[in-house]
C-alpha cells in the first residue's frame, strides 16, 4: 500500500479540482473576502446572516441558511444542527456528554449536534 504526502494525495487533489469546478460552490466563495481564504470549517446561522469560518478568519454574509445549503450541496459538509454546518476535513473529535453530542473542529470551536443529525457523525 502506497503511503502519500500531502502534497502528493491524489484523493485531496480531485476534491480541491472538483471544489474549484463547481459553480455552485464557487458562487458560494466569492462572496467571502480574500483574506479569509476559501478552506471553510463552519457555517452557522443568525438571524438573516451566516458566520461563515475558514481557516484564516470569519465573516459574516447575508444570505438564508438555506440557500448556503443548496449551493454547498456538493462541498464535503455534514449538517449537523439546523443552524450548523461542519466541514468533514475539520472534525476534531464527537464529544459525548450525558444524552448530548457536540462536534470539536480543527479550530477550536465546539458546535452541538442535534439528535436528529447524531446519525451521519457517529
Amino acid at each position: 500500500m502506497k503511503c502519500f504526502t500531502k502534497k502528493e494525495n491524489p484523493q485531496k487533489e480531485a476534491v480541491k479540482t472538483y471544489i474549484e469546478t463547481d459553480q455552485n460552490i464557487l458562487q458560494f466563495l466569492a462572496k467571502l473576502p480574500k483574506e479569509i481564504g476559501k478552506d471553510l470549517i463552519s457555517l452557522s446561522m443568525h438571524d438573516h446572516y451566516i458566520d461563515v469560518v475558514t481557516r484564516e478568519g470569519k465573516e459574516m454574509v447575508h444570505m438564508k441558511f438555506s440557500e448556503a445549503m443548496d449551493l454547498l450541496k456538493n462541498y464535503p459538509v455534514v449538517q449537523i444542527h439546523r443552524s450548523h454546518w461542519a466541514s468533514l476535513k475539520a472534525i476534531k473529535t464527537v464529544k459525548k456528554t450525558g444524552r448530548s453530542r457536540s462536534l470539536e473542529l480543527s479550530d477550536g470551536c465546539v458546535l452541538p449536534i442535534n439528535k436528529k443529525y447524531e446519525n451521519v457523525v457517529s
